[in-house]
């Protein structure tokens, strides 16, 4: 097949590419290409991406596996690429760097490149610059790739007057954030105050009056009510013990005591402070007069 395909190429000047690879696990032989020129090999490297002899395997492994052999094929590609294309930066990074860079840091990119060996990227073109292993699509590291390849995508090298500039920029830059974040923090602060200001630094005429009171921790109880007795009347005797009424006294302590000496009453409270009166404060004298016939005559006098 090979002879007859070189024939034709030189009769007519036809060109032409063949690919056979087998179909099924019983059978042994490799996957098989060939095309009449180099330029027929050109245009699939141009073209595909590949050559003819990737196409075949892949022919292969779709013809035996099935879309799942294809899948696996483009999982091993995109680690191929994103492997090759890490590799293809950290070169160029050297290059422009002139000494030996041990990494390459996406994140940190400034502090830990920029600023150590004067070197800036230039027409990244991906939307994110980030490193190749998380791109997720084998078309973007393949334009990147030829943008680092072709020049357009390149590590520039600092003269010493540019990266002075590029620092006092970054230093203008850093000494703006850190004025807003303490202009923030200063307003926090004077909201905080404003918001928890503490009542005692208020006026004391604000204060309402029962607040400036003494409030006492001692438990109050009631004070005992005292009931006058009842006034009786014996006719065995012309003049009877007077009888007491005690009016009930406004005092604030919690116990009271009573004692009756004579004519004397003592009152004592619980702190130790006693009041006398005098007594009777109210006496009712209740005579009784019997007569010669008998009958009796009662006279009462207040006093």
């Amino acid at each position: 097949m090979k002879h007859e395909l070189q024939m034709l190429n030189l009769r007519t000047g036809i060109e032409c590419a063949i690919i056979g690879t087998r179909g099924d696990l019983d059978t042994y032989n490799s996957p098989y290409y060939y095309a009449t020129s180099k330029r027929v090999a050109d245009f699939f490297e141009a073209t595909f991406k590949t050559n003819l002899a990737d196409i075949g395997l892949r022919m292969e492994a779709y013809l035996i596996s099935g879309i799942q052999g294809i899948v696996s094929n483009h999982v091993q590609e995109l680690l191929d690429l994103k492997e090759q294309m890490a590799a293809l930066i950290l070169h160029k990074l050297n290059e422009a760097a002139k000494t030996k860079v041990p990494r390459m840091y996406y994140n940190n990119f400034k502090t830990s490149i920029t600023a150590k060996y004067g070197v800036v990227c230039e027409g990244w073109l991906l939307s994110k610059f980030c490193c190749p292993s998380d791109v997720g699509s084998c078309t973007e590291l393949m334009v990147l790739n030829h943008a680092f390849k072709s020049g357009s995508a390149r590590f520039h090298a600092m003269g010493t007057e540019e990266f002075k500039k590029w620092q006092d920029k970054q230093f203008q830059a850093a000494i703006g954030g850190v004025e807003n974040r303490e202009d923030s923090g200063s307003d926090m602060s004077n909201l905080s105050n404003t918001i928890l200001t503490p009542p005692s630094t208020l006026a004391p005429a604000t204060l309402a009056p029962s607040t400036l009171a003494p409030q006492s921790s001692a438990p109050t109880m009631p004070l005992p009510t005292f009931v006058p007795p009842p006034t009786f009347v014996s006719p065995a005797s012309a003049l009877e013990t007077p009888l007491y009424t005690l009016a009930p006294l406004p005092l604030t302590s919690n116990t009271l005591h009573l004692q009756q000496t004579g004519t004397l009453i003592t009152i004592t409270m619980d702190h130790n402070s006693e009041q006398q009166c005098s007594t009777p404060l109210t006496t009712n004298f209740i005579n009784a007069v019997t007569a010669a016939d008998g009958s009796g005559v009662l006279s009462n006098a207040k006093q």
